[in-house]
């Protein structure tokens, strides 16, 4: 049975939004279920405390699974070749 979906809430305090929403993400790119897809794509998340290289490092990772920009690559090249 799939998990449900985990959501949280802002703070009402502005000052204590950006650090629920920095520990929030940490969670999320440390998570079992993210390094679950990463894992079966042939990657291993990195063991790191800095959540920038992490995080930068998924965003570039994640090209392996962009299918659908991989579906406008192929569209653009072949109008290319037309």
């Amino acid at each position: 049975m799939p998990k449900k979906i985990k959501y949280f809430k802002c703070p009402e305090n502005r000052a204590d939004i950006r650090v629920s929403t920095l520990t929030k993400i940490q969670e999320w790119a440390r998570s079992d279920e993210l390094g679950s897809i990463v894992n079966v794509f042939g990657g291993e998340i990195p063991q790191t405390d800095n959540i920038k290289t992490l995080v930068d490092w998924l965003l570039e990772f994640s090209d392996i699974w962009d299918y659908r920009e991989k579906q406008k690559k192929n569209i653009r090249q072949e109008n290319c070749r037309s």
